[in-house]
């Protein structure tokens, strides 16, 4: 062993079929991480989502009130309406089931271990000074 290094802490795991096995920190951490990048992945679909939602919310009203695309043919704009229709349940549906894997969506770690409330401090110092950024 290294200087320093004691042994791998570990904890237990039992499985109803089996004995208790030993499962290192390690894997912990692991199975932790896995669940944080998968909530991280589910937070950007859902705010993919929501703005898809919100795009087809504008469509559908200006179809309904015939400002978009005046010219088209009711047939047409009534088949264009109910297939907007369709597509907005389906992202509600989409929203949904985001919304119950990301939860609270200021406590969804990224990959560098940052919560959103500190990405934003840094994004807008990040961007603020551009000149900084291109070596001036």
């Amino acid at each position: 062993m290294p200087a320093g290094a004691g042994p791998a802490q570990t904890c237990f795991s039992r499985t109803p079929t089996s004995a208790p096995r030993r499962v290192s920190l390690r894997e912990l951490a692991d199975l932790g991480s896995t669940a944080d990048a998968e909530r991280e992945r589910a937070r950007h679909a859902l705010l993919e989502r929501e703005a898809v939602q919100a795009n087809l919310e504008c469509e559908l009203s200006g179809h309904r009130s015939g400002a978009l695309f005046p010219a088209m043919s009711g047939d047409r704009r009534t088949k264009k309406i109910r297939e907007l229709e369709a597509k907005r349940e389906q992202s509600a549906d989409e929203l949904q089931r985001l919304s119950i894997i990301v939860g609270d969506r200021e406590e969804v770690v990224d990959s560098d271990g940052k919560l959103p409330a500190g990405r934003r401090r840094w994004n807008v110092i990040w961007y603020r000074h551009p000149a900084d950024r291109r070596g001036r």
